[in-house]
């Protein structure tokens, strides 16, 4: 049918006016290249918006959406990860019919969950929970389907994981040049910026 290149335009050998010069533009974000893809695809290519932030999310996630079996139904869990897919459903019958809940895809380095949140969950946090939001969601599994899924109670930001998630404080020593004076020293930080957990010392010896 006349279609010479794989672009549909004529064969050239050389350059040609029928191509327009193409100005040199900044290099998109990693975030905006990323919503660019997911928008045009479905899906990512070139990385994932969770990975900058995965020592962070490991470091706070209690168990990965992989992890979800029924030994740890109705146990509190906190997973670190995304929104994605968010749609807003209503109640149709109980006490809470007319009322509006939410549901979404959980997505973590490992995988993903169905996350439920109904009336009267997460209250303080509804406003965190929109679409492609990273931050860490507490809630508990339910296997009352066939799939399970993740009722949200809680969206802790990522900012304020260490405040609000850290259960305690690790210190390491080294016992060789551990004196009076070092160990008074480090009381001295700890009484200047008291918390909320508790510290553990761990003095390692040759």
């Amino acid at each position: 049918c006349g279609q010479l290149s794989i672009f549909g335009g004529p064969a050239v050998d050389g350059p040609s006016s029928a191509y327009p010069d193409l100005h040199d533009v900044p290099e998109w974000e990693e975030s905006e290249k990323l919503a660019f893809e997911k928008a045009a695809l479905g899906f990512y290519v070139s990385g994932h918006p969770l990975a900058r932030h995965a020592a962070l999310l490991r470091e706070f996630s209690t168990i990965t959406t992989k992890g979800a079996d029924r030994s740890q139904e109705g146990l509190e869990h906190v997973i670190g990860g995304m929104v994605s897919g968010l749609q807003a459903r209503v109640l149709q019958s109980g006490k809470s019919a007319g009322q509006k809940w939410h549901k979404f895809k959980l997505v973590d380095l490992e995988g993903s969950i169905e996350s439920v949140v109904f009336p009267g969950d997460a209250e303080g946090a509804r406003e965190r929970i929109v679409e492609d939001a990273i931050a860490f969601f507490k809630g508990r599994f339910d296997f009352r389907r066939e799939d399970p899924s993740f009722k949200l109670i809680d969206v802790i930001p990522l900012a304020e994981a260490r405040a609000r998630l850290t259960a305690s404080a690790l210190v390491r020593l080294q016992a060789p040049g551990l004196d009076e004076e070092k160990l008074l020293a480090l009381k001295a930080v700890f009484a200047a910026h008291p918390g909320s957990c508790p510290i553990f010392l761990e003095v390692e010896t040759p």
